[in-house]
């Protein structure tokens, strides 16, 4: 593994939002002095700074590569704090291939401060699918982070919990604390596909929302939501989940990609979390009536939901752009509703098809379509480049100050991938390029099939972000970028 030549090193962006940057959201540097500042990072000797947080960061990335072959690593990743002690912790999923079957998660219980392998580094790897599935790229955390989810990527259907504390080294289901297992009368698609946590019936408790894709159902296939309430109580009953514990199934009946991207997250400001379920519509042909996101407002007690959600839909935007493929809530407005961010990886920019995107829609969030978005990121006109394949919000200052939009491209510079943030406040219209970068992977190793936000790992003030590679026919990664290495 290893960045590409030239790959721009600056956070020029972040540290001219810090400073006060122009409302049309550009970076101030422009592409000349980016690489000025990528080609002085490869030559001069750092001395890594005592920030007062949790790593003492050193020069670039910090790029752990798997040995496993498996290509999904980090496709989804939880970060949580269990213990406390301001340093994160990292669970990060890892779908099986049928070259190293079982390969179903990895946890890291502090950030890594050199480069090294994954499986070396971490404090645990989890393997848990099925030899001949590996659909199972899905993972969660409950209680803080003291309890991991991990859903099997078996048929049958179950999602594993893990006692933080207890793992370490090699372990398999049969060291899982509990288990939520599903009483499925159809044979089991992509079970486990994607997986959120939150407080869907606003009862105190947890809850699991888990979808499961592309099930064969007589003549054709569906897809699955399940909502689990009070997930850390029903794991220590014995039994299974039955049809009744599902929420939604083909909602509405030409639903194509139901539950691709889900999210449990306070939409309009009432205190309780709102159950939002993405619907891409991978292979509809009226792709563009059928591209949305549902949004029922919570609580969400009764199941099947018995309120009609809210729908945010694609409007005029094309078809087949996967509108709704990823998902992202927080205040990029800073005024105290969390706002909704939309991937649309395959977005039509410039003439070039799946350059991707992201459209921002500021809460309170209601009906409305793209059409509408307070805001829209494009990708660089690259085809299949893939941006709004990944999305989170991190801060690049204090508190209540409006947070910095960072989005994967997993197909951009040939298939190099990169990761991009754009400073708050966002612009009503932002066009990406080189100079938002703040990672270019190398050759064929698709960076930003995953970002998570990492919080203030390094102590400048300004969230670090984890990000994924998954190389076609090659081996994953994560990389941690902390902003005061990149902004060097």
């Amino acid at each position: 593994m290893r960045l590409a030549e030239g790959a721009p090193v600056a956070l020029a962006g972040i540290l001219a939002a810090c400073n006060g940057a122009a409302a049309d959201s550009r970076p101030a540097a422009d592409s000349a002095d980016t690489a000025d500042t990528a080609s002085e990072a490869d030559t001069a000797a750092y001395d890594p700074p005592d920030l007062g947080g949790c790593v003492d960061a050193p020069a670039g990335p910090v790029v752990l590569d798997s040995a496993a072959y498996a290509r999904y690593v980090g496709a989804e990743m939880a970060v949580s704090d269990p213990d406390g002690d301001g340093c994160p912790a990292v669970l990060a999923s890892g779908a099986s291939s049928s070259v190293d079957p079982g390969h179903a998660a990895t946890y890291l219980a502090g950030p890594p401060v050199a480069s090294a392998g994954l499986e070396d580094t971490a404090t645990a790897v989890i393997s848990l699918a099925d030899p001949d599935d590996d659909f199972a790229h899905s993972v969660g955390v409950l209680d803080g982070g003291r309890v991991l989810a991990v859903p099997s990527g078996d048929l049958a259907g179950a999602i594993y919990l893990f006692d933080a504390a207890a793992v370490a080294g090699a372990i398999t289901a049969a060291s899982a604390s509990a288990a939520i297992n599903f009483e499925l009368s159809e044979r089991g698609g992509q079970s486990g596909y994607d997986l959120a946590t939150g407080d869907a019936d606003g009862d105190g408790t947890e809850d699991i929302l888990v979808s499961d894709l592309e099930v064969w159902e007589e003549p054709s296939y569906t897809t699955r939501v399940w909502l689990i309430h009070d997930a850390l109580d029903l794991a220590a009953v014995a039994g299974k989940v039955t049809p009744d514990a599902r929420l939604l199934e083909r909602v509405p009946d030409d639903a194509e990609a139901f539950g691709r991207s889900l999210a449990l997250a306070d939409l309009d400001g009432d205190g309780l979390d709102d159950t939002i379920v993405g619907d891409p519509a991978f292979h509809s042909g009226t792709w563009s009536t059928l591209q949305r996101v549902f949004i029922w407002a919570g609580p969400v007690a009764a199941l099947p939901a018995p309120e009609a959600p809210a729908v945010v839909g694609a409007g005029s935007v094309p078809g087949g752009s996967y509108f709704g493929y990823s998902l992202a809530t927080g205040d990029v407005d800073a005024d105290g509703y969390l706002d909704l961010a939309v991937g649309a990886r395959n977005l039509e920019v410039g003439g070039e098809l799946g350059s991707g995107g992201v459209f921002v829609f500021h809460g309170p969030v209601v009906d409305v379509t793209a059409d509408e978005a307070d805001a829209v990121i494009e990708g660089v006109a690259e085809r299949w480049g893939g941006v709004g394949e990944s999305i989170t919000m991190a801060a690049a200052g204090p508190a209540p100050a409006p947070l910095d939009l960072v989005t994967g491209g997993d197909g951009v510079h040939e298939n190099a991938g990169a990761v991009y943030r754009v400073p708050a406040p966002l612009a009503p219209r932002v066009n990406l390029d080189e100079s938002y970068e703040i990672a270019r992977g190398g050759e064929l190793e698709a960076l930003g099939l995953g970002v998570a936000n990492l919080g203030d790992v390094d102590g400048d003030g300004i969230d670090d972000i984890v990000a994924s590679c998954a190389p076609v026919d090659d081996y994953g990664a994560l990389w941690f970028l902390y902003s005061s290495a990149l902004a060097r």
